[in-house]
């Protein structure tokens, strides 16, 4: 099978291809956090929140150039939408960073052709897709921090 690009075919949603779905972002969501964001994408909402930095347990052995990040979250869908949520809550937060994280999802339908933004029908559908997360950063030797 070899996948095309499909700019002239419609999808369900009346988009083609290569459209993506209404996106809208707002910053500062949230009053009582150092740094929120809420972000839609399609149908899916999700709202971020940044509490911290705090007070690093062992300051000695601190080091300012490099911090670690645990983001939890629980979702069955909607990766995409927290992945970049949370790098503006980030952002908002006012968190040093040496690069910025964005992610975006592609689908290959049954047809061969591709479908960037798919929707949950047509993730289902396609016989592969991927959601890819990627810093702006290009240099080799920062891709493993951010």
């Amino acid at each position: 099978m070899v996948a095309t690009t499909t700019t002239t075919a419609k999808r369900q949603d009346g988009r083609a291809g290569n459209e993506l779905r209404p996106l809208t972002s707002e910053q500062g969501a949230l009053f009582r956090a150092d740094g929120s964001a809420r972000m839609s994408h399609g149908s899916g909402t999700v709202l971020a929140a940044v509490y911290g930095p705090g007070q690093a347990r062992n300051w000695r052995s601190e080091k300012t150039d490099r911090a670690t990040l645990d983001v939890c979250f629980k979702l069955e869908k909607g990766v995409l939408i927290a992945i970049n949520a949370v790098c503006l809550a980030l952002i908002d937060a006012g968190i040093p960073m040496i690069s910025v994280i964005t992610a975006s999802s592609c689908g290959i339908s049954a047809d061969g052709s591709l479908n960037l933004d798919p929707t949950s029908v047509e993730e289902e559908a396609s016989v592969s897709w991927v959601t890819a997360a990627r810093s702006s950063t290009s240099d080799a030797n920062n891709d493993d921090h951010v």
